[in-house]
């Protein structure tokens, strides 16, 4: 500028320079400060969900491992299959929806996993007509409680979809592999039906966790009530 001094002038721009740095340094705080945020959100509301789906995911695939498929004819094992997988789409996304405003998420939860746990008992000592309604018949509970326990879980505190996703999904697929390696197992240290028994406290501990932690996951309960209350929205898939 004209008829300032060289003195002012640096003074001028140090001052517009450090504006400018000023919103770059807020950012880089507020990044190093996130981890520890993210971190607790996923302690407090990832956690109890994963865990419980991790639970429910042993009951699924113990069930799976020894569903009534021996001695059916292929034409046959693959209709059981279609029927069940078809049965869990239909109450993932129009009952699931429709339960969770009428009960609430949380209700709809632990009780579904109750009738889960009761459906595996009742598979592992029926007969084999019996097992077949039944494994068709727990594709959905399966889907009801996969629409809660993704949408309990996606909608973490102020954690990032992605993060609360991977967090969700690293979790709950321990039990997924571990439940075809010790379900046999424990077919050969007891018997046929021991399971189907453990396949049905897992999902029984599963309501459990729901009921310990239901004041940590009543803030997003809530908010899916209100959702539920407002609009028809679609349910999340998961498999």
């Amino acid at each position: 500028m004209l008829g300032e001094s060289p003195r002012a002038t640096a003074k001028s721009s140090t001052t517009r320079a450090s504006h400018a740095l000023a919103p770059a340094a807020g950012r880089a705080v507020a990044r190093r400060a996130r981890p520890a945020k993210l971190s607790g959100a996923i302690q407090e509301r990832v956690s109890p969900t994963s865990s419980g789906r991790e639970l429910q995911n042993y009951t699924f695939f113990a069930t799976c491992k020894f569903s009534p498929l021996v001695g059916m004819t292929p034409h046959g094992s693959c209709a059981l299959i279609l029927t069940r997988g078809v049965l869990r789409s239909l109450s993932s996304v129009l009952v699931a929806p429709r339960l969770q405003r009428r009960f609430g998420s949380l209700t709809v939860l632990g009780g579904s996993l109750v009738l889960l746990a009761v459906d595996v008992l009742v598979l592992g000592y029926g007969s084999h007509t019996t097992a077949v309604v039944c494994t068709i018949l727990s594709g959905a509970f399966i889907g009801v409680n996969n629409t809660v326990y993704t949408e309990l879980a996606l909608g973490v505190s102020d954690a990032p979809r992605p993060v609360a996703s991977a967090g969700y999904n690293f979790v709950r697929w321990f039990a997924a592999a571990a439940a075809p390696y010790f379900a046999p197992k424990i077919e050969e240290w007891s018997d046929i039906h021991m399971p189907f028994v453990v396949a049905a406290v897992t999902a029984v501990l599963g309501a459990v966790v729901v009921v310990v932690r239901r004041k940590s996951l009543t803030h997003d309960a809530e908010e899916l009530e209100t959702r539920h209350a407002t609009e028809d929205g679609v349910a999340v898939f998961a498999s």
